[in-house]
């Protein structure tokens, strides 16, 4: 067991690091080098995490760690371009669904909740924020629709209350940040306020914590 999680975690390290290295080239360049540090880091410390909690067996490693590189991937996509790409969302979606009987206890009904839920909450909050002139985006309900089909009914609720929490805290830190950022830094927004902030990262960091928790 310790040397298989061993494996998984080297090889979703490097290709944490081969996706970054791919956005970077691809899709836009980095803007910190610490981006790549977390791209190698976080996939192999969550993904064995994941799999010890949920087995190795058949599907189960593969799957999860699939499912860990997509949400870095388009974490470090938004917060670069404040985009999420549909060729990654939507695949990754049908992806969820056709492995739910083996990653769900609830199975494919279990899977097809979380979507709709998943893609309703962030739906209903992407056109109240554009009646209100503000702007969440088109991709982070369908990036809410992926993580539900992976993590289920009723583990995209907590993916969801997990995702403001870390939301809350980053928002604070980021806040923090550009009050304190000097002029002409990328951290900082007009008269010292932070730029705006991309939702997927913390989407991402919930649907993490809600398949550690469950």
């Amino acid at each position: 067991m310790t040397g298989s999680l061993l494996l998984v975690s080297l090889l979703t390290g490097l290709a944490g690091g081969a996706s970054t290295w791919l956005a970077s080239n691809r899709i836009a360049p980095p803007q910190h080098r610490a981006e790549l540090i977390l791209a190698v880091t976080v996939p192999a410390i969550l993904v064995p995490a994941l799999v010890a909690r949920n087995g190795v067996s058949g599907l189960v490693a593969p799957a999860l760690s699939g499912f860990v590189l997509l949400l870095v991937a388009i974490a470090l996509i938004d917060f670069r371009t404040h985009r999420i790409p549909l060729y990654l969302t939507i695949p990754g979606t049908l992806a969820g669904l056709a492995l739910s009987e083996r990653l769900l206890a609830n199975g494919i009904a279990g899977a097809v909740a979380g979507t709709v839920f998943g893609a309703g909450v962030l739906g209903i909050a992407t056109l109240i924020e554009a009646v209100r002139n503000h702007e969440i985006g088109g991709g982070d309900w369908k990036l809410a629709a992926m993580i539900g089909a992976f993590a289920g009914w009723p583990g995209i609720l907590t993916a969801l209350l997990l995702t403001g929490g870390v939301g809350l805290a980053g928002g604070i830190v980021l806040w923090w940040a550009g009050r304190n950022a000097a002029p002409g830094s990328d951290h900082r927004g007009p008269r010292g306020t932070p730029p705006p902030q991309a939702l997927g990262p913390w989407l991402g960091a919930g649907a993490i914590l809600s398949l550690l928790v469950r």
